[in-house]
């Protein structure tokens, strides 16, 4: 019978749907679902990584990693290592030319202390010591692990709960909202108060291609270096400063991503730089493709937290202050630490608007790997808080959660907690759309019905809305491009922008195409390289096409002042380029910037449009087994540690991302047919990389309704934290108290 039962749950029978309004001009590239120019290579194999570069005399490095949290470095023996054929040298801090901790520079975008290479201690489990440099990359991983380093233990800090009692901090803490001493009178006088605490724990970014760069020297100091960056221009003043060369000395080059999510954003240059100074030593090119085990082990993660909530409410049962104080888990540098606690308290409100609200945060300094950024940049974060406090309120009041979640929304032209005001966005319209589509009223009937009817599985039903501000004012608001046309009529675009699987190449091809008015078969792509597209900020935030698409829009639009009276004259495109070289002396190039004119505009230093969205999920868990259909990080990305700090899941095998067996069996996505735009947006274009991963809480919402129908008839009514990701371990436990 419950073998049956189970083979039941698994059996779906998948279906999806794509709803949006077509363009009605068939010639126009944009408004289509085109696919990337690129997905066939990508599909069988052709795609050209860094991993893939081979160059001749190429030599191959491997990292030297701390083993101890907290420790000083008293010697290292590299006697064994030397005794392998193929070995060629050891580098670390004392090879560095110049810089050590380039991450210092004045014009970097944050102050990261993060040294190249440890210089004379180690303060967490898998911090870079040194490398060895070896003829094969097997050789030289093999080789890695004989250099031996005796250390000086030294008092380490673990877990945030230690963090937090030894006040760790590795900034000073940041707050918005209702001043303190106000919010403690609101809650004060409010009738009712919940107490809270919410835990999410970290994530790897596990990108299918591992850190890799490829290093090769060339004449005068002049250097061509292959990454897998996302952070282009970062990396070329950082490895020029670190080897004392002008910028202008390096050329950085990236064809695509095997995926980033933020994770080869800043700490992709690291493993760049070393690289650099093991070639500049040897003088030879240098290629490092790191281990899945290495990758996990040097690289920050997303931020794990611990949020403390109380909620305050009047008689009539409405809500009346919201106070959050929230601690993150920076690890031992700063990386983006700081910019990450303030991204989250600036959107600790998410979609909603109460009459008080103060949100808290602060990053602490503890001996673990420093986490970096990830997609949504603290936004998940906030977004788990206040959504876990909201069902929270709705379990203890005893009223559906969409209901009043729908009740506190925002609306445009609000003020949110930053001071900054709500426009241009669309989430009453996308939360209506979204429940008419999922029908999800008699679904909701549905699910009680069967929830009466089984004990052993169980299923929720919730919807959730995201409201993600863009674009992102600062040094990342600059889009940079090339566009050139050649004599035989094709185009080339370079940007600075890099590609990495989220399909910015395709989209500012599409650019480029409606701009100039020819078809996208006549448009490629160039690499992304600092020779030309210098200065280009990181590719982030998912601003990528809004600003690089618009720099590319504005160099088409330019070359089309000088080029279409001669298409008019010549009556051909491609007659035009010829005659252009050969007779008009018409330059057929221009380099576009893109950022948004805020004075022009008068949006000051605010958002200048809102990402919306919203999703309903249902899903049924085997209360036996925890299993269930769900997503990565509130589901089933878990990272367990050892005592001494160590990655215990430190593999793909390991750690457990989605697969194709967590697809759900229906997947329905609408887009509105009409939105409200910044006169800037390209085309009416919007950001949608990151806001959509707000999303994945209807699926814990749905799971934790699941869960607590289950407990209900087990008679254990009362509310219970469950920290994410809710794996299915936690699910059974839950469900079985």
């Amino acid at each position: 019978m419950i073998n049956n039962e189970k083979q039941e749950f698994w059996r779906f029978d998948f279906s999806s749907s794509q709803i949006y309004k077509d363009t009605t001009n068939p010639n126009d590239s944009c408004g289509r679902p085109l696919a990337t120019q690129f997905a066939d290579r990508s599909v069988t194999g052709d795609a050209v990584y860094v991993g893939d570069i081979q160059m001749k005399d190429a030599l191959h490095l491997a990292f030297v990693l701390s083993t101890v949290a907290h420790a000083n470095i008293k010697s290292i023996d590299i006697s064994e290592a030397k005794k392998v054929p193929g070995f060629v040298d050891f580098v670390d801090v004392h090879d560095v030319p110049a810089l050590n901790q380039p991450g210092l520079l004045d014009f970097n975008m944050t102050d990261d202390n993060t040294p190249i290479f440890a210089a004379g201690k180690v303060e967490c489990i898998g911090q870079i010591v040194g490398a060895v440099v070896c003829e094969d990359d097997k050789i030289a991983r093999r080789t890695a692990k004989l250099v031996k380093i005796e250390y000086e233990p030294l008092d380490a800090i673990l877990t945030m709960e230690k963090a937090i009692e030894a006040k760790s901090y590795l900034s000073n803490p940041f707050e918005l909202g209702t001043p303190v001493e106000q919010i403690k009178k609101a809650l004060q006088e409010s009738d009712t108060v919940f107490e809270g605490e919410t835990r999410g724990g970290p994530q790897e970014h596990l990108y299918m291609e591992p850190n890799c760069t490829v290093a090769v020297p060339g004449e005068s100091n002049e250097w061509i270096i292959h990454c897998s960056t996302q952070s282009s221009g970062a990396v070329q003043h950082q490895i020029a400063a670190v080897l004392g060369i002008p910028a202008n000395k390096v050329v950085m080059k990236v064809k695509r991503l095997g995926g980033g999510f933020g994770g080869k954003a800043f700490q992709a240059g690291y493993i760049a730089i070393a690289t650099a100074v093991a070639a500049h030593k040897l003088k030879r090119p240098v290629s490092t493709v790191l281990s899945r085990k290495d990758d996990m082990a040097i690289t920050g993660k997303r931020h794990p937290f611990i949020s403390k909530y109380r909620v305050g409410l009047d008689k009539e049962k409405n809500i009346q202050a919201v106070d959050f104080e929230t601690y993150f888990n920076a690890g031992w540098a700063h990386d983006v630490s700081k910019e990450v606690n303030m991204v989250y308290v600036s959107r600790s409100d998410q979609s909603f608007k109460f009459p008080h609200m103060r949100t808290w945060g602060v990053p602490l300094k503890t001996n673990t790997v420093s986490n970096t950024a990830f997609r949504g940049f603290g936004q998940p974060q906030a977004h788990f808080v206040i959504e876990n406090m909201m069902l929270r309120v709705a379990h203890e009041l005893g009223k559906e959660f969409e209901e009043l979640c729908s009740s506190y929304f925002a609306k445009c032209g609000d003020i949110n907690i930053s001071g900054h005001t709500i426009r241009n966005d669309m989430l009453q319209s996308c939360w209506s759309e979204c429940k008419k589509l999922s029908d999800f009223d008699k679904r909701k009937m549905d699910v009680d019905e069967f929830n009466r009817s089984s004990k052993s599985h169980k299923r929720g039903i919730a919807m959730t809305s995201c409201r993600f501000g863009m674009t992102h004012f600062g040094a990342l608001e600059q889009g940079v491009a090339l566009v050139q046309i050649y004599l035989d009529g094709s185009v080339a675009l370079s940007i600075g922008g890099v590609e990495m699987g989220q399909g910015l190449n395709q989209k500012c091809i599409q650019i480029a195409s409606r701009a100039l008015g020819i078809s996208a078969d006549r448009i490629t792509i160039l690499d992304s390289s600092t020779d030309r597209t210098a200065n280009a900020p990181e590719t982030g935030g998912s601003i990528g096409a809004d600003l690089h698409g618009l720099a590319v829009k504005n160099a088409c639009e330019e070359i089309l002042s000088r080029f279409a009276p001669l298409v008019k004259k010549y009556g051909s495109w491609d007659k035009a380029a010829g005659q252009a070289f050969l007779t008009e002396r018409v330059s057929l190039r221009a380099v576009g910037y893109g950022t948004i004119d805020r004075e022009k505009y008068n949006v000051g230093m605010e958002e200048t449009y809102y990402t919306t969205g919203a999703a309903c999920a249902e899903v049924e868990i085997d209360a036996a087994t925890g299993e269930h259909k769900g997503y990565g990080y509130l589901t089933s990305e878990e990272m367990l540690f050892n005592d001494d700090g160590s990655l215990q899941t430190n593999s793909a095998y390991g750690y457990k991302i989605p697969t194709v067996p967590m697809t759900p069996a229906k997947f329905n996505v609408k887009l509105l047919e009409k939105g409200m735009n910044f006169p800037q947006q390209v085309y009416g274009s919007k950001g949608v990389g990151e806001p959509p991963l707000l999303l994945g809480f209807s699926v814990y919402a749905a799971l934790h309704k699941a869960i607590m129908s289950r407990r209900k008839g087990l008679n254990h009514t009362e509310w219970i934290e469950m920290s994410a990701p809710l794996t299915a371990k936690k699910i059974v436990q839950f469900c079985n108290p």
